[in-house]
C-alpha cells in the first residue's frame, strides 16, 4: 500500500474471512510462534551489518520473545472487532526502528521470510478445506502490518538516515509492483475457488502491474546494468497475456480443464515476483543508489524519492523545491585540462552542493555535468536563497588541482517549486526549462519558473 492503511482497510482484512479461518490461523501462529520469530531474524542476524547493530546488550535474546508476542497480537481474532490497538503497535514499532537506525530493507527482508514460513506452516497443517483461504488471509494480515510499519518508519526522518533512507525509499518503490502483483495472484486464486460464473479475464498488461513493468520500471532502471533482467520480466508478463490467458478464455465453461492453466499462470506470477525482488536486491547490493564518482544519489533513485516527497507534500499541505544545476562550459574544461581534472571538478562541485544543503535534503548526479537538489519543505523564495548561495560560493572560489593552474568555475541553476503537480515529469521538465533559460541568457545565474 502506498498510503497509510485506513481503519476500514484494517477491518476488511480481518473480516474478509470467516471466524473459523481467523481462529485456525491464530492457533497455528500460536503453536509455531518460536519458528516464525526465528525465521524473521535468522537471515537478518546472519548479515554482519545487521548483527553488529543488533548484537549489543543481549538484544537478539530480547527480540525473539517480543516478536512472538507481536505475532500473537497481530493475528488475534479480536482484531476483527477492534484493530486500533494493533494499528498503534505497528506505528510504534516502525518509529522505534527508525530512531535506533534499523534500515527498512532489513525489516522488509524479515517480513518476506515471515510470509514464507507462515505459508509453510499452513500448508503442513491438516485442515485441507481452509488452506487457500488461510494463506490469503495470513498474507493480507502481514502485508497490511508491513505497510503500516513502513509508513511509520519513513515518517521519522533522523539525520543518520541519509543512505538508509535511500534504501528505504527503494523498498517503497519495490512495494508498489509487488502489491499489484499480489492482487493479480489473488484474483486467479479466487477464480480457482469460485463456484459462480467466472469473471472476464483482464489482460495483465492493462493492470497496475503491467503499467509499472512497461512504463515506470524502465525509468527506474534506465541507468543501471539491470535492463536485461527487466526485459525478462517484460517478456514473462507478455507470455502470460499472449499465451496462457487466451488458453484460459477458451476453457471458462470447462472448469476442470482450466485448472492446469490457472496453476501455470500463478506459477508465472511467482516467477515475475522473484525477478522483481532480484532486481531491487541487486540494485541495493551494488549500491546502485550512489554514483561511483561523486557518491551522490544516482538518477535511478530520483523517481522513487520524488514520488515519496510528492505524496508527503500532498498529505501535509506542504511544498518542496527542485534545483537543477549545471557546470558552465564543462566540456571545454575537459578538453583543455583532461579527464582527471574533469573528474576532480565534478567531485568538488558534488562536495560543495552537499555542504550547502541540510541533512534532510537530497543531492543527485543527474547527468554528465548536471546535478539535482531536492530541498524539502522549502518554498520558492527560500529555494532561491539557497540557489544564489550555491552559485556565488562557486563563483568566488578557486580550485587548484595540480594540472589546472587555479581553475575558476561558474554554475547555472534552474529552480522550480512543487505546486500540486502529480507527475514527476512535470517538475523535472519545469526545472530543465528554467536551467535552459539560465544558460541561454548568459550562464552563471539562477532562473526560477
Amino acid at each position: 500500500m502506498s498510503h497509510s492503511p485506513s481503519l476500514q482497510e484494517w477491518q476488511q482484512v480481518y473480516t474478509r474471512v470467516s471466524p473459523p479461518v481467523r481462529d485456525w490461523v491464530f492457533t497455528l501462529v500460536e503453536a509455531h510462534a518460536v519458528d516464525l520469530a526465528a525465521a524473521f531474524y535468522r537471515d537478518l542476524l546472519a548479515s554482519s551489518a545487521a548483527s553488529n547493530l543488533m548484537s549489543g546488550d543481549g538484544l537478539p535474546q530480547r527480540l525473539m520473545p517480543a516478536l512472538q508476542r507481536w505475532l500473537l497480537f497481530l493475528f488475534d481474532p479480536a482484531n476483527a472487532a477492534s484493530p486500533s490497538p494493533t494499528i498503534a503497535l505497528q506505528r510504534h514499532v516502525g518509529e522505534v526502528h527508525a530512531r535506533v537506525g534499523v534500515p527498512w530493507e532489513w525489516v522488509a527482508f524479515g517480513f518476506r521470510r515471515l510470509r514464507q514460513t507462515c505459508n509453510d506452516c499452513i500448508q503442513a497443517a491438516s485442515e485441507q478445506g481452509l488452506h487457500l483461504q488461510a494463506v490469503l488471509y495470513a498474507a493480507d494480515v502481514i502485508d497490511i502490518a508491513e505497510a503500516e510499519m513502513s509508513l511509520a518508519q519513513l515518517s521519522v526522518r533522523p539525520l543518520w538516515a541519509d543512505a538508509n533512507a535511500a534504501v528505504s525509499t527503494l523498498h517503497q518503490e519495490r512495494t508498489r509492483p509487488l502489491l499489484a502483483l499480489d492482487e493479480e495472484e489473488k484474483r486467479f486464486l479466487q477464480t480457482m475457488l469460485s463456484t459462480v460464473d467466472w469473471p472476464s479475464i483482464r489482460a495483465l498488461g492493462a493492470t497496475p502491474l503491467g503499467q509499472w513493468v512497461t512504463q515506470e520500471a524502465p525509468l527506474l532502471f534506465a541507468d543501471t546494468d539491470h535492463l536485461k533482467a527487466l526485459q525478462e520480466v517484460q517478456q514473462n508478463l507478455l507470455r502470460l497475456d499472449t499465451d496462457l490467458l487466451p488458453r484460459l478464455q477458451g476453457k471458462l465453461e470447462k472448469r476442470s480443464a482450466s485448472q492446469a492453466v490457472l496453476r501455470e499462470i500463478v506459477a508465472g506470477l511467482e516467477v515475475i515476483k522473484q525477478q522483481i525482488h532480484a532486481l531491487f536486491d541487486s540494485l541495493v547490493a551494488s549500491e546502485g543508489h550512489r554514483d561511483a564518482l561523486t557518491q551522490l544519489f544516482s538518477r535511478p533513485l530520483l523517481n522513487a524519492i520524488m514520488r515519496r516527497e510528492i505524496g508527503l507534500a500532498r498529505r501535509r499541505q506542504s511544498t518542496f523545491s527542485v534545483l537543477l544545476v549545471t557546470i558552465d562550459h564543462f566540456k571545454h574544461i575537459g578538453s583543455q585540462y583532461g579527464h582527471v581534472v574533469g573528474n576532480h571538478v565534478l567531485q568538488y562541485v558534488a562536495n560543495l552542493l552537499s555542504a550547502q544543503v541540510r541533512a534532510s535534503d537530497y543531492v543527485f548526479r543527474y547527468g554528465p555535468e548536471e546535478f539535482m537538489l531536492l530541498l524539502v519543505d522549502l518554498d520558492a523564495e527560500q529555494s532561491l536563497v539557497v540557489a544564489e548561495k550555491v552559485r556565488s560560493t562557486v563563483e568566488t572560489a578557486t580550485i587548484s588541482p595540480a594540472e589546472s593552474d587555479g581553475l575558476q568555475l561558474t554554475l547555472s541553476l534552474g529552480v522550480t517549486t512543487y505546486a500540486g503537480q502529480v507527475e514527476i515529469s512535470a517538475l523535472t521538465d519545469r526545472a530543465e526549462q528554467a536551467l535552459e533559460r539560465a544558460t541561454r541568457n548568459g550562464r552563471n545565474q539562477v532562473v526560477s519558473l
